[in-house]
C-alpha cells in the first residue's frame, strides 16, 4: 500500500511532448482540411469559368455570324444600305458593333423585320454586355431596357477583325463594308477571365479564350463574286 500511494501523474517532460504531438496532429488534420476545401472552390469555380465560355462562345459566335445580312425583298433600300456600310465594327479593340436585318435585337423579343444593330462589350463590373438597338430611318435608337447581360465574372475581351488577305485589321481596318476591296470575313475575339485563386486568396494568372466567328453573309458574297467573275 505504501508502494501504491507513491505513483504519481505525468510529469513535465511527458506533458510538453505530448503536447507537440498533439499540435502536430492537429496542424496536420487542418492542412489536409484546408487542401480539401481550396480543391472543392477551385473545381466549382472552375466549372463556372467553362459554362460561362460554353455560353459566351455560343451566344456571341451566333448572333455575329449573322453580320450583313439583308434580305433586300424585306427591307427598303436605304435600310439595306445601312447594314452594308458598315455591318461590323470594332471601336477601341474591345468594343464590337454588328448589323443585320432581324427580326428584334439582342434585348428584344421577335418583334418586326428591321435592321438591328447590336454592341458587345465588358461592364466595369466583368459582365459581357449587349446594347441593341432599332434603325428608325434616319438613326439607331434603343429603349430604356435595351441593355442585356450575357456572361459575368471577365476581366475583358477584346475584338480583332479578320481580312480576306488573312490579316487581322491591319488592311481592312476597323470596320467592314460590304464592296471594299478586302473585305472582312469574320472577328476574332478574346475573352479573358480571372484565374483561380490560391489557398493565401491571392488570384493567379488569368486564363484567357480565344475564338473566331465568321461573317457568313460576307463570305457567301464573296464566294457569289467568285463565281460571277468566273462566267
Amino acid at each position: 500500500m505504501k508502494h501504491l500511494n507513491r505513483l504519481e501523474g505525468f510529469s513535465l517532460v511527458e506533458l510538453m511532448i505530448a503536447l507537440v504531438l498533439s499540435l502536430f496532429l492537429i496542424g496536420a488534420v487542418s492542412l489536409m482540411y484546408l487542401s480539401s476545401r481550396s480543391t472543392s472552390i477551385d473545381a466549382e469555380e472552375l466549372s463556372r469559368i467553362q459554362e460561362n465560355i460554353r455560353f459566351a462562345t455560343d451566344y456571341l459566335i451566333r448572333d455575329i455570324r449573322n453580320a450583313g445580312f439583308d434580305d433586300v425583298e424585306g427591307l427598303s433600300v436605304g435600310d439595306v444600305s445601312e447594314v452594308n456600310a458598315p455591318f461590323a465594327k470594332v471601336v477601341d479593340g474591345d468594343r464590337l458593333i454588328i448589323r443585320y436585318a432581324g427580326r428584334g435585337h439582342c434585348a428584344q423579343r421577335f418583334d418586326d423585320f428591321e435592321v438591328v444593330q447590336n454592341t458587345y462589350f465588358v461592364s466595369d463590373a466583368g459582365t459581357l454586355r449587349c446594347l441593341g438597338e432599332v434603325w428608325n430611318g434616319s438613326t439607331f435608337t434603343a429603349d430604356d431596357d435595351t441593355f442585356v447581360d450575357l456572361v459575368s465574372g471577365l476581366s475583358g475581351i477584346s475584338f480583332k477583325l479578320i481580312c480576306a488577305d488573312g490579316s487581322n485589321g491591319s488592311s481592312c481596318g476597323d470596320s467592314c463594308s460590304k464592296g471594299d476591296a478586302n473585305p472582312c470575313t469574320g472577328a476574332r475575339i478574346r475573352l479573358d477571365f480571372p484565374g483561380l485563386r490560391s489557398m493565401q486568396g491571392n488570384a493567379n494568372t488569368s486564363r484567357s479564350i480565344e475564338l473566331i466567328a465568321a461573317f457568313r453573309n460576307s463570305i457567301l458574297d464573296r464566294m457569289y463574286q467568285y463565281v460571277m467573275d468566273q462566267e
